[in-house]
């Protein structure tokens, strides 16, 4: 099942049940091949953006991928405060209903006080653990042959056994992925979710 989401600079999304619809939030982000419920619950917020999609009554969601462009954020040049943002674009298992999403994603971070830095990587986290890789430091207009640049495409799933995750990333620009396994406290997956956040650290927001 491909959905197309509504999710800026995301491609395509896929999800998958084990023998179960999808009830999805919000619906405009849905197709055709998606059923929903009565009721669709949106929900607002003003640091991130994305879709969920919910299992069916004792189901578990076994799989989500997502593919998008990794950006380069570009908010910081001209200020002159303290402070920087940082951008989030990650999927996942389990966070829409208890919080903690077994998750994998691409952070991008630029400093207010130094506008020619960029600082781009990869992070995955959930119950078991987490950790980051690919990390990348843009200064001057150089890029990070063996690292994410803004600019690479990128292609992330998570995979759900009932017993484990197995968490992929793969940058195919640079032709290059890393495989992540988790085991699971408490396996319940029982969502799934393609998210991007932005966060400021500004003292003074404009």
């Amino acid at each position: 099942m491909t959905i197309k989401s509504g999710l800026a600079g995301v491609a395509a999304v896929t999800m998958m049940a084990a023998g179960a619809a999808l009830a999805a939030a919000p619906a405009a982000s849905a197709s055709g091949q998606l059923p929903h419920p009565a009721a669709v619950k949106n929900v607002t917020s003003h640091k991130w953006a994305g879709y969920a999609a919910l299992a069916s009554r004792r189901k578990d969601v076994r799989y989500v991928a997502a593919d998008f462009i990794v950006p380069s954020p570009n908010v910081c040049r001209g200020q002159e405060q303290p402070g920087g943002v940082t951008t989030t674009q990650w999927i996942g298992l389990g966070g829409y209903n208890r919080g903690v999403a077994e998750r994998i994603g691409v952070v991008e971070q630029c400093d207010f006080m130094n506008d020619v830095e960029l600082q781009f990587g990869a992070i995955y986290s959930g119950t078991s653990g987490s950790g980051s890789f690919f990390g990348c430091l843009e200064a001057h207009g150089s890029t990070c042959p063996r690292g994410i640049d803004g600019g690479d495409r990128v292609e992330l799933s998570v995979y759900y056994n009932g017993r484990s995750y197995r968490m992929i990333l793969r940058d195919v620009t640079k032709k290059r992925s890393r495989t992540v396994y988790l085991r699971c406290r408490k396996c319940r997956s029982k969502s799934a979710e393609v998210i991007s956040t932005a966060t400021s650290t500004a003292t003074n927001p404009r």
